[in-house]
């Protein structure tokens, strides 16, 4: 498949970025990326993954019914929100996304968890060559520095602009 080698380092990151364009056709190939793993959709005030946990194997125990294996957790920036209040300026959305990550990075970083964070990408005017390649996650630069694996799904490829555990690549579409 196209995205094995893609694959391979997903599963070998503690926390994975996953930043993607406003676009059908990059929503779609992110999509099929995550599809490949089992996962659970967290909000911005589940931080005790030990009680998420717990509580599935209590389900499980009362259903009868066998414990999935969750790869990661998995969390959209877009879905966090915040009460919009103009004195407090045009940061506040980052600021309490990189509240809401620092919080998630100590605990999977002290635990077996992996997670996965969800956001948009803008991807600066290319006039201004000093900018070219510059990408702006949704959040600020916080979830970048705490990810072991950042991946940019554009329309027509998928970039790799950070790796631990390997180089950086790109792959066609």
């Amino acid at each position: 498949m196209k995205y094995d080698k893609l694959i391979d380092f997903i599963k070998e990151a503690k926390i994975v970025l996953i930043g993607c364009q406003y676009s059908i056709n990059s929503i779609k190939v992110k999509e099929n990326i995550v599809s490949n793993f089992t996962y659970i959709d967290i909000d911005e005030d589940d931080y005790n993954l030990n009680s998420i946990n717990r509580d599935r194997k209590l389900n499980c125990v009362l259903n009868n019914a066998n414990l999935p294996i969750i790869d990661f957790y998995r969390l959209d920036l877009n879905n966090i929100r915040y009460d919009i209040n103009l004195s407090d300026g045009f940061m506040v959305r980052a600021k309490i996304i990189r509240d809401v990550v620092q919080k998630l990075v100590k605990v999977v970083y002290n635990s077996k968890y992996k997670l996965i964070l969800e956001t948009n990408v803008m991807k600066l005017p290319s006039g201004d060559t000093s900018y070219s390649n510059y990408i702006e996650y949704a959040g600020g630069r916080t979830p970048l520095y705490a990810c072991d694996l950042a991946i940019v799904i554009y329309d027509s490829m998928i970039e790799v602009v950070k790796n631990r555990y390997g180089e950086t690549f790109k792959i066609d579409l």
